[in-house]
């Protein structure tokens, strides 16, 4: 077998502040939230700045959809949480929206309304002083269409996911599925014991992992229409940190010990199965991010882009371009350094 091609650089831009929320894309625009509250969007083809903005405080999550750009953030201190929506081709206010007491903010776009999922408010004693939350806001205006409340042990929901007129979201022991309209629960799966990763939609099925310690992990399929389980696949060593990623209808999941799995999303058998030597303990695997048939994951010091369907290496470097992979999109992968500067990188 010829070697893999090394990994190129397209560009690199410094923006003089460390980026750690996932970029959002639209239209040939990479959207990035730095550490100390600036927001910049940057030209996907040179790195270009188009334009930036200071938020006056750090983005937690960002979204894009139908022009416009929402950006979620949260200040610990007060505790308060702000969602504001954006003209995406100049970074022009359109509206914001604010919530307190309120710890940590999340947000997903879809048919014109924005969903947001708030982390609850926990006192000093132990308590929930607030419970966690999930929203619907009219994208146009910002007006709230509904608010429920979310029962979770340590107060925590995943981001929301919308798809076919339902809101998915995962706390620290269920899967729960929202109708649109009023945000009533259709239904709900108990996965008790552990944590339960951020919900990954692909066809009919909601993919999560499942972790409860000493190693032990499994990938679970549920239909999305009625919560009924399809399959549940052993998967040792995985956290549940970060979403599993699903491309070419393969479900690929990153263990502690520089394995990448790739599973049938269908049926849950392993397709494959790639070891990279020996991870870091200090340096645990960084969330993986797929664009197109590609999976792209940072593992034992490489860079690694990876074909779903069979795990085979499209590209790599064994001297990466320093950062850890922000997201992907168009078959390029974005990194960012804790230095403030982001690189696009993708095959030669």
């Amino acid at each position: 077998m010829s070697p893999a091609p090394a990994e190129s650089i397209r560009w690199s831009v410094d923006l003089e502040d460390s980026a750690e929320a996932a970029p959002a894309f639209a239209a040939g625009v990479v959207f990035v939230s730095t550490h100390h509250g600036n927001l910049a969007a940057l030209d996907a083809q040179s790195g270009a700045v188009r334009w930036r903005r200071d938020l006056g405080g750090f983005g937690d999550a960002l979204a894009v959809a139908d022009g416009q750009l929402y950006v979620a953030s949260s200040d610990a201190q007060t505790p308060q949480c702000r969602l504001r929506a954006l003209d995406a081709a100049n970074g022009t206010p359109r509206w914001s929206w604010s919530s307190q007491p309120c710890s940590r903010l999340l947000v997903g776009v879809a048919d014109g309304l924005a969903y947001l999922t708030t982390a609850g408010v926990i006192d000093a004693t132990g308590s929930t002083h607030e419970p966690a939350r999930v929203m619907a806001l009219d994208a146009d205006t910002g007006r709230q269409r509904w608010s429920v409340h979310i029962d979770s042990p340590n107060a925590q929901v995943s981001a929301p996911v919308v798809a076919a007129r339902t809101v998915y979201v995962t706390t620290s022991a269920e899967l729960v599925a929202l109708a649109v309209a009023d945000g009533s629960v259709r239904w709900r799966v108990s996965l008790d014991g552990g944590s339960v990763s951020p919900p990954v939609i692909h066809g009919s099925l909601v993919h999560v992992v499942r972790a409860w310690g000493y190693g032990e992990s499994a990938m679970y399929a549920f239909d999305a229409q009625s919560g009924q389980q399809r399959w549940v696949s052993e998967v040792r060593e995985v956290e549940a940190f970060h979403a599993p990623v699903v491309a070419a209808d393969a479900v690929v999941v990153v263990s502690q010990d520089a394995q990448v799995r790739g599973l049938d999303h269908r049926t849950g058998r392993q397709r494959w199965v790639r070891a990279f030597g020996t991870n870091d303990p200090a340096l645990p695997p960084a969330p993986a991010f797929s664009s197109g048939t590609t999976v792209y994951v940072r593992l034992a010091g490489k860079l690694l882009a990876l074909d779903a369907m069979t795990g085979r290496t499209r590209w790599t470097n064994p001297n990466p371009t320093p950062g850890d992979p922000l997201g992907a999109n168009d078959d390029v992968v974005y990194l960012a350094d804790t230095s403030g500067v982001i690189s696009a990188i993708g095959a030669p």
